[in-house]
């Protein structure tokens, strides 16, 4: 085995959905001992409604691809935290933790005893990071809340899609994949603060709120400011954003995006198109002119590319140092010469799966690269050996609470 970097780093999961497991399989990726506390009935949300499903040989549905997308290299433990008895199993883990993740309605755990106030107490040290859909404060912050409400009231949605079409939500669970992000990213400023001793005194912990509404429209900087500055309110433009050309053109069997919008690139594909002639009309002289008659730009442009076929104009393109790129869908994403090279998809042998393909974490790292071999665990599949090895329980103490129905 590698080194991994925050192999020393325990983690105790309440998560379910996406962004709490997502935040926490980035760091298991590189090393960190992730406890996933789960419901016993049924577990994490995700294992039985992110479809589509694989199934076992005989056709009974296993967990869903959105689980297992979300969930290597962490350890199951199944508790009933409405019990007493779940509650001290809780109590006990957090002690020996570095880090909870919790993505729970504001409040819940606080009915527990399992909120940072009373966690704290019991480890002064922990990172104790919540997500929720709106904040812990603020008018809106017991209301609940999936993917598409934060990316339909970020404003994402409004700026996505055709000028004379509906507003459209992007492809993909885009909320709570850069929620996940952030909150990845601020366990380890606040574990950094922590280790590095910066408040003079010892390892200090920290609580942190993270709201899928900020994180939005924090990724959505550049238009965000864009308004800040002149008071425009940005609208849907398709696949026209600012300038030109910088959108999909057709070609004979398919889609290619091309990118020269800025007054550098321009010359240089007009020459490689061989249309030389576009830079002396004085509708495309600047990147001012070309915003402004950009429709009559791209009828031109579209009429040079469509006789081709895309690959074609790929490879040519780049080899005029054009910037440009295939509009592929998924299945031909994975299956460029470049993706199978850099080894984006991985497998790892699941228990009831088999081979089970997964998207390869994207930070190549020299020293301490991320692990992919610990499949996404079966619901429970820890919980006796978490209870032995990490509380040191026997099996009379596991039996008892089996029979409270605790775990």
């Amino acid at each position: 085995m590698s080194k991994q970097a925050l192999s020393k780093l325990r983690v105790i999961e309440i998560g379910h959905a996406l962004s709490a497991p997502f935040t926490a399989q980035l760091l298991g990726d590189f090393g960190a001992e992730i406890i996933k506390v789960e419901r016993p009935a049924g577990g994490d949300l995700f294992r039985t409604v992110a479809a589509p499903f694989p199934l076992d040989a005989k056709g009974n549905k296993l967990d869903s691809s959105g689980f297992l997308a979300a969930n290597r290299n962490k350890k199951s433990i199944t508790v009933d935290i409405t019990k007493p008895a779940g509650q001290e199993v809780v109590r006990k883990l957090v002690q020996s933790a570095d880090v909870v993740i919790e993505n729970l309605k504001p409040g819940d755990l606080a009915r527990y005893s399992l909120d940072y106030e009373n966690v704290k107490k019991l480890n002064p040290g922990i990172v104790y990071l919540s997500i929720s859909g709106f904040g812990q404060t603020g008018p809106y912050a017991k209301r609940g809340g999936l993917d598409g409400v934060f990316q339909y009231m970020s404003g994402l949605c409004s700026i996505t899609g055709e000028p004379d079409g509906p507003p459209q939500r992007v492809g993909y669970l885009a909320a709570d994949t850069t929620t996940g992000l952030y909150g990845a990213i601020g366990l380890l400023i606040a574990l950094y603060h922590r280790d590095a001793g910066h408040d003079g005194k010892g390892k200090e912990g920290q609580y942190i709120d993270l709201a899928m509404l900020e994180a939005m429209l924090a990724t959505m900087n550049t238009r965000v400011e864009g308004y800040l500055i002149s008071g425009e309110v940005p609208m849907r433009a398709g696949a026209r954003i600012g300038s030109g050309p910088s959108e999909p053109v057709q070609c004979s069997d398919g889609w290619l995006y091309v990118s020269a919008a800025m007054d550098s690139q321009f010359p240089n594909f007009c020459d490689a198109i061989d249309r030389k002639d576009l830079l002396e009309d004085p509708r495309f002289k600047t990147q001012q002119d070309r915003t402004a008659n950009l429709v009559v730009l791209m009828d031109i442009i579209n009429a040079v590319f469509r006789p081709r076929a895309m690959r074609d104009w790929y490879e040519y393109l780049n080899s005029k140092g054009v910037l440009c790129a295939p509009v592929y869908t998924i299945d031909q994403a994975l299956d460029d010469p470049h993706s199978r090279a850099r080894g984006i998809v991985t497998e790892v042998q699941h228990p009831t799966i088999g081979k089970l393909p997964l998207v390869h974490s994207p930070l190549r790292m020299s020293v301490t690269p991320a692990r992919h071999d610990v499949p996404p665990p079966l619901l429970g599949q820890h919980t006796d050996s978490i209870l032995r090895e990490v509380l040191g329980m026997q099996d009379a103490d596991i039996a008892a609470l089996k029979e409270a129905k605790a775990i």
